[in-house]
């Protein structure tokens, strides 16, 4: 199956040169809040073949069941979202894998079922690109989902889609990688100028899972990328960061001296398979035009709850 096969899906925006456009109408309403929602890690497979250990062929219906779920509830929300965001890891098959492209079909057939008014933005894992990229794998990635990495803006909020691979590991993609950086070389620059954004960055990997100090590992950037790359998002504004791949939750903060105000780094856990103490949900994100982002991780469970009390979810929880 090659990626012209693939299912439409109409709420899909697919990158091309590093760029989405968003309608005229939500570039010039500068004093609209955006209501957006993060996906994490929806990883068709990984119950069985990680977690139960089950060898090729596995399965991933409740993965996939997991995932309709969340979409059925995310177009639930009144008002609508502006758009989900999936941080990467939407399949558990890495390139090469004979289940990759079966398991890439099953979940943009339950991403069609999103709402077509509310857009869907989507950013490569570790296991959409493999830990290691090649210059295979991200064509590979790109064919089916666009761009590995782009900027687009809705009102006053200028969004930043990282790849974070390229800050993990990009050994084996050293000519895209150089590519990448000259890319965000740029945008950062530009966010300097234009000082009226409220920068948000979108990735996979977070930057560190504890303290900012703490060694490298499979769940964290690398100490060589870790800090300079936090203090070139804080000079050009940037005060938050959301990511994935831990499959739970984590609200961490970070500064370059005491007397700064933080770059918040907010890790969203899983649609699905858990890791850790939290139940499969999702995040609701308000930036306001004031600046302030709320947001608040709602598990499946309760909004499944909420919505048939005829409650609407908030967007921060004390």
């Amino acid at each position: 199956m090659g990626p012209t096969s693939l299912p439409q899906c109409p709420s899909l925006c697919r990158a091309i040169a590093h760029r989405i456009s968003v309608s005229a109408s939500e570039k010039l309403n500068k004093s609209m809040d955006i209501r957006f929602v993060i996906l994490s890690d929806p990883q068709l497979g990984l119950l069985e073949n990680y977690v139960e250990q089950r060898p090729v062929p596995y399965h991933w219906d409740r993965d996939l069941d997991g995932v309709n779920r969340a979409i059925r509830l995310i177009n639930r929300l009144r008002p609508k979202p502006s758009f989900v965001m999936v941080t990467g890891d939407m399949v558990h098959g890495k390139p090469g894998c004979s289940m990759r492209q079966p398991q890439t079909k099953d979940i943009l057939e339950a991403f069609a079922k999103l709402d077509s008014n509310i857009k869907l933005f989507v950013l490569p894992g570790n296991h959409d690109l493999d830990d290691s990229p090649t210059s295979d794998s991200l064509r590979d990635y790109t064919e089916s989902w666009g761009d590995d990495y782009y900027s687009f803006k809705m009102s006053q909020t200028k969004f930043l889609v990282l790849n974070s691979q390229y800050l993990f590991d990009d050994s084996k993609c050293t000519q895209e990688s150089a590519e990448f950086h000259r890319w965000l070389d740029l945008e950062l620059e530009t966010l300097k100028r234009e000082e009226e954004q409220r920068p948000i960055v979108f990735q996979h990997i977070p930057y560190f899972t504890d303290t900012a100090e703490e060694n490298d590992s499979y769940f964290n950037l690398p100490q060589r990328n870790r800090l300079s790359l936090l203090s070139r998002l804080y000079d050009a504004g940037v005060r938050y960061v959301f990511a994935g791949h831990l499959h739970r939750n984590a609200i961490k903060s970070w500064v370059p001296d005491k007397n700064s105000d933080p770059i918040h780094l907010i890790t969203t856990s899983a649609v699905f398979v858990q890791l850790g103490p939290d139940h499969p949900g999702i995040r609701l994100v308000r930036a306001s035009s004031s600046s302030s982002v709320d947001h608040a991780y709602w598990s499946l469970d309760e909004l499944e709850d909420l919505f048939n009390k005829n409650v609407q979810p908030t967007y921060s929880r004390s």
